[in-house]
């Protein structure tokens, strides 16, 4: 059973890495800023400009790989949970641990996010009222 649930793990990271080595087209983002900027001077509105290197977009880019890989940690645990369950052959013990790690990986997932969302409120309104001062 152990090597059934391996085989399932490795084709699910497998499969969900495809998009990596096959090397689909990545988005330009200096070219989309590059014509939001023309369009906004032609609204007679300030253009901004992005330093890809600042410490906010290295933050961002840090906090949306963790919660990629918050993700697939939460549906690797969803996975391997369902299978224990469809497999426990009306174990009761197995089935409980199943659906506790089931409610576990859901609160977790639910933490995070408000987590989340908690934190680019704060920052929303800490940005603007920064931009206020200046």
């Amino acid at each position: 059973m152990k090597k059934i649930i391996f085989s399932f793990l490795i084709l699910s990271v497998v499969i969900l890495s495809l998009p990596l080595l096959l090397n689909a087209e990545t988005p330009q983002p200096d070219k989309s800023l590059e014509n939001l900027n023309s369009v906004a001077r032609q609204a007679g509105l300030q253009s901004q400009t992005v330093n890809p290197a600042s410490p906010m977009v290295i933050v961002l880019r840090i906090v949306q790989m963790a919660m990629g890989f918050v993700g697939l940690i939460f549906f690797i645990q969803i996975f391997t949970s369902g299978f224990q369950w469809m497999t426990s052959a009306a174990n009761p013990e197995k089935i409980k641990k199943a659906k506790a790690r089931i409610t576990n990986a859901v609160m977790g997932l639910a933490i995070l996010l408000a987590a989340y969302l908690i934190t680019g409120f704060i920052i929303h309104y800490l940005v603007l009222s920064t931009a206020a001062i200046r």
